[in-house]
């Protein structure tokens, strides 16, 4: 444990410097979960836990790269918004 670094900082530490799977669960990685379904969630770490029940392991350091961007795009919680994103 490192004074002022929480989970996510750590997580994403883990999965891009020392190339071990994991999922790095910021804000938009725990809303776009929520808003399309993926998950049923209160916060990060819930998020975390339920998305590496139900996504592949190969793909657990991708999840976060994909949704950050992808939420960097769309703003708002709108789901609508979300899916039309994805024909950009």
């Amino acid at each position: 444990e490192i004074p002022g670094v929480g989970r996510k900082t750590a997580n994403l530490v883990i999965t891009e410097c020392h190339e071990i799977d994991g999922i790095t669960v910021d804000t938009h990685v725990h809303r776009i979960s929520n808003v399309l379904g993926l998950v049923k969630t209160k916060n990060p770490t819930e998020t975390e836990f339920a998305l590496m029940k139900i996504a592949p392991k190969k793909y657990w350091s991708r999840i976060n790269r994909l949704f950050v961007l992808w939420g960097k795009e769309v703003s708002g919680k709108d789901k609508e918004k979300l899916l039309s994103a994805l024909d950009k």
